[in-house]
């Protein structure tokens, strides 16, 4: 195993080269009627909302001080959220026009505070979409940390794909500044980092050179970004629950199986399994989509199954409410769609204060093939 390199560095003042500007307008909800199910995780309500553009991503979707919602999304070039009051009305929109030329990734902060990235710009917003700050930062994605600071992806990859350098993790301040910035020798690409306690991250690589094969690893790192250890693990999505366990995401094809799988496996804290739930049918193909903290040291876990990855095949969101132990708490479907995407920016999930849960997603693309149709979903505890 090769030793890594910690570069630490600090970041740089430098003036961005495009200012984030924001208009904002009121739109109308267009509602449907409150559906009520039988059984534990009946739904509050349901609101759909139309999108003038065929392009829009509802990415992530969080919950503000009134008990409403924020989704946030992202369409070519542009940064964009709905606000919602706690019943699902629409309070407003806002665009950030700006000269963007990659995905945005969202995320939520501390004092119902809300980031989003985007061409290289780490930028906090308030739950009505004022700008807090933004800072110069090169990162391909980040989760928040419970200080209200940021750990992120920095992989190796240039714009066109080639391999460039290694991989990074990078650990900001709640301000935006700099912490760490640790350098992986070897490593050329990170799915997913996490923090599984105030002191500790494990980040899920796909690819990385160890004893000169490249293969799936978990490494683990300390509050200094330090390596405590590496072990040969493959997965896409990863997720802490504070208390130093994690669990992994596993899906699509890889050395053993094929995308027929989606496996939850919970590790401890040294990187040992301790359970695993596998979701499978032969005739559907499984897309993780997220996985977070459920608030009770347990998770939820999104995820889409279709019937192919063909434009336009039949689509179903499945969310799984998982106990620390393994006991699936809830296991419910939302729907089924025609519009699927393979780019994991189609679903948004959030827990609520009531100890619940909402999820944002994309409906349906409406006539003329021009637009969307957005649904948001609250589900009781």
């Amino acid at each position: 195993m090769k030793k890594s390199n910690i570069t630490i560095s600090i970041l740089s003042l430098v003036v961005s080269l495009f200012v984030i500007t924001a208009c904002s307008k009121d739109e109308p909800t267009e509602e449907e009627p409150i559906v009520e199910e039988t059984g534990a995780n009946l739904i509050d309500w349901k609101r759909t909302f139309a999108v003038d553009t065929l392009w829009f991503r509802p990415s992530f979707v969080g919950e503000t001080t009134t008990n409403g919602f924020i989704i946030l999304g992202t369409q070519p070039h542009e940064p964009r959220i709905f606000r919602f009051n706690n019943q699902g009305d629409t309070l407003g929109q806002r665009t950030y026009w700006s000269y963007f030329d990659k995905e945005t990734n969202f995320r939520r902060g501390d004092n119902n505070s809300f980031f989003f990235l985007a061409d290289n710009q780490l930028v906090n917003i308030n739950d009505r979409g004022d700008i807090n700050w933004q800072q110069t930062i090169r990162l391909n994605d980040f989760n928040t940390c419970s200080d209200g600071g940021i750990v992120g992806i920095d992989n190796g990859f240039t714009e066109n794909g080639n391999i460039a350098r290694n991989a990074r993790i990078k650990r900001t301040a709640s301000n935006g500044t700099l912490m760490w910035n640790t350098e992986l020798i070897g490593t050329l690409k990170i799915d997913d980092v996490t923090e599984i306690s105030g002191q500790e991250y494990v980040a899920v690589a796909a690819y990385q050179e160890l004893n000169g094969q490249n293969l799936g690893t978990l490494i683990k790192l300390n509050n200094q970004g330090g390596i405590v250890w590496q072990k040969a693990q493959s997965g896409q999505l990863i997720s802490g629950n504070g208390s130093g366990d994690v669990l992994l995401m596993q899906f699509g094809a890889n050395a053993t199986e094929d995308a027929h799988h989606l496996h939850l496996i919970q590790l401890d804290r040294n990187g040992e399994e301790q359970w695993r739930k596998t979701f499978s049918d032969a005739t559907l193909f499984y897309e993780g989509q997220h996985l977070i903290p459920n608030g009770s040291n347990g998770w939820l876990a999104a995820f889409y199954t279709t019937t192919s990855y063909e434009y336009n095949a039949e689509t179903n969101i499945q969310v799984v409410n998982i106990a620390k132990d393994g006991t699936v708490l809830s296991d419910k479907s939302y729907g089924k769609t025609n519009f699927v995407e393979t780019d994991r920016k189609m679903l948004g999930l959030t827990t609520t204060s009531e100890g619940g849960y909402a999820v944002s997603r994309v409906k349906e693309i409406l006539a003329g093939n021009d637009s969307l149709r957005i649904e948001l979903i609250k589900v009781k505890p």
